[in-house]
């Protein structure tokens, strides 16, 4: 009898769609691993630069704390010092009722304590688009943010101070509000205080 024996074509190894479908799976998981890297980065920099956002707005309040002090204490007239600093932020020239920045020339006020007035640098955001106050200028050299460009390097952050008359007039409220950008999302921290007559 004949034994015949049919020969086996079958060879070992992936076919066209295999191929095709292992791709697919690699090409899936490296954008999963890129998506959240990606995430991860992005709540990185969104952390540092809320927590940057919460230092600027807390100087903002600190900053007419400090005024408000000066002008209290280097005075022969508190009452009327107390007066001065609250029409001072009022004021046209300031305008805090719509939005004002400052400065950062806390020298200036320091080295004239007997007029404190004249250390103080405080201008109204009326004239920039929407109101917006200025961005700020980081200076890697001092680790400060401020609003001169020379050797600085501009920042998204923007900073806008809102007083506002309550109750009695013997207060004021103080709303320090930083903005900042990242992609197309906008971003704010606030920080509100209120400031009274603590000499009587």
């Amino acid at each position: 009898m004949i034994n015949l024996k049919r020969k086996n074509n079958k060879r070992s190894g992936f076919t066209l769609v295999e191929t095709l479908v292992a791709l697919f799976i690699f090409s899936i998981s490296i954008l999963t691993v890129m998506a959240v890297l990606s995430q991860g980065i992005s709540s990185t920099d969104y952390a540092k630069n809320k927590i940057i956002a919460e230092s600027l707005s807390q100087e903002g309040v600190e900053y007419f704390r400090n005024m408000r002090d000066t002008f209290m204490l280097y005075t022969d007239d508190p009452p009327g010092a107390w007066v001065a600093f609250r029409t001072y932020l009022i004021s046209n020239t300031a305008d805090c009722e719509n939005g004002c920045y400052f400065d950062n020339n806390i020298e200036g006020m320091v080295n004239n304590l007997n007029q404190p007035m004249k250390g103080l640098a405080i201008y109204s955001c009326y004239g920039y688009s929407y109101h917006k106050c200025p961005n700020f200028y980081y200076h890697p050299s001092t680790g400060k943010y401020d609003h001169s460009s020379s050797g600085g390097t501009l920042t998204p952050f923007s900073r806008k101070i809102t007083i506002e008359r309550i109750g009695s007039p013997e207060s004021v409220s103080v709303k320090s509000e930083v903005t900042w950008s990242s992609g197309s999302k906008n971003f704010s921290v606030s920080v509100l205080e209120h400031l009274a007559n603590w000499i009587e």
